[in-house]
């Protein structure tokens, strides 16, 4: 299967652009992530404040996702990757040039958050939906396996990389760092051969967007998801908030420290998609996604329970090993239902939804933070993971696929 996957690559030329594009992207998008929590919690020492730019972060994405998913089907997709990364490299560069002076402050990075994440809800769309357009459907699944692998693996670069840029130098080159990938991501994008397909829409956006929900909660398969992925996204929100907090708190480790977990969960990650690159069995993507949820409450549960560092960076890898393989799997599955006309709209609608009650997590566990143990949150938060886990058992519409 190995072999396969590499064949795959050399004789898919568009993926293979695409793909270098988005293993630049990812790793510059690490090394910033990282660069902005050690920046909010080093100026405030406030998980709460952790919450708040991580709504910045996550908002733009539900408010959009509808609308971002209409245009991905109305323009050209290529166009749209190539406009919102090019937008978000100079905005990233204008903070590298800020830091350096010592002009930035958290007002600044909040807006400039805010402005990277609203052109972020329009590039995810028309990634998801654009793929299809570059692979065979037979090809779909190691596609999207491929470009997660891959990804995962030059964010733990990203990651490590960014941690010593920190240590050694401040924020300024980490988000030079970020700005530069962008540019380069739009570059290997621009050769890509895609073709645009005029698709013609009758009525107005807000009709069709109507008609997008319509889709959406006729499939049932999506329909059935919604609940649970709300849920998961809700209780699995608490990580990001946490992990500043008890790298500056518990553990007194600092951005290395930081570094070194959100690694361990990345590299989780990058393990989770080489196994779903090189799997044989492909029918049962449904019962893959709903281990993988398991997966990541079982880890939440154990890091609340040990509280120390290095169980920590274990089950993050778990945690992270379940978020890809459940991600992969619910993908290549919708991918698969979604007609071309209505892929975009639908993603769109789906990401918004599936996300809608993420930026209220961030505020309620960045306050829970400032109250309680950080550690009950992880236990809570797997518990839950883990029940709904076993409600979707149940579900029928996901056990055919």
């Amino acid at each position: 299967m190995a072999n396969e996957t590499i064949d795959f690559i050399k004789r898919d030329r568009d993926f293979r652009q695409f793909w270098y594009g988005q293993i630049v992207s990812q790793m510059g998008d690490k090394v910033h992530s990282l660069a902005v929590l050690i920046l909010v919690y080093q100026w405030t020492k406030s998980g709460l404040a952790v919450g708040i730019i991580m709504i910045a972060t996550a908002l733009p994405a539900v408010l959009l996702g509808p609308v971002s998913g209409e245009l991905a089907d109305r323009y050209d997709r290529k166009k749209i990757l190539i406009i919102t990364d090019i937008i978000r490299g100079v905005i990233v560069l204008g903070l590298a040039i800020l830091s350096w002076f010592s002009i930035l402050n958290l007002t600044i990075l909040i807006f400039a958050t805010i402005l990277i994440s609203i052109n972020s809800a329009f590039f995810n769309p028309a990634t998801l939906a654009i793929i299809p357009n570059i692979v065979e459907k037979k090809d779909l699944s190691r596609a999207n396996a491929l470009n997660q692998s891959t990804a995962n693996l030059s964010g733990v670069v990203g990651l490590l990389l960014g941690s010593g840029l920190i240590a050694l130098i401040g924020v300024s080159l980490a988000f030079a760092f970020n700005g530069l990938s962008f540019m380069f991501s739009a570059f290997y994008i621009s050769r890509v051969a895609y073709e645009h397909i005029e698709i013609k829409r009758v009525g107005t956006y807000l009709q069709n967007l109507v008609s997008g929900f319509r889709i959406a909660l006729n499939n049932p398969l999506v329909k059935s998801m919604f609940l649970p992925i709300i849920v998961i996204n809700f209780f699995f929100s608490s990580l990001v908030v946490i992990l500043p907090v008890i790298s500056e708190g518990k553990f007194q480790s600092g951005a290395t420290g930081l570094g070194v977990m959100m690694a361990s969960y990345t590299i989780g990650m990058f393990l989770g998609s080489v196994v779903m690159s090189v799997i044989k069995d492909r029918d049962n993507s449904g019962k893959y996604a709903i281990g993988g949820i398991l997966l990541i409450g079982v880890g939440f549960m154990v890091i609340g329970f040990f509280e120390a560092f290095y169980p920590t960076i274990i089950f993050l890898s778990f945690a992270g090993f379940g978020l890809n393989v459940t991600n992969i799997c619910l993908i290549t599955i919708y991918q698969k239902v979604l007609d071309n006309e209505n892929r975009g709209k639908v993603f769109g609608i789906i990401t918004a939804v599936s996300f809608s009650l993420q930026p209220i997590s961030y505020g309620i566990m960045g306050y829970l933070t400032e109250i309680t143990d950080p550690f009950y949150i992880f236990i809570v938060s797997g518990i839950v993971i883990f029940i709904v886990s076993m409600q979707m058992l149940t579900n029928k519409e996901l056990a055919k696929v």
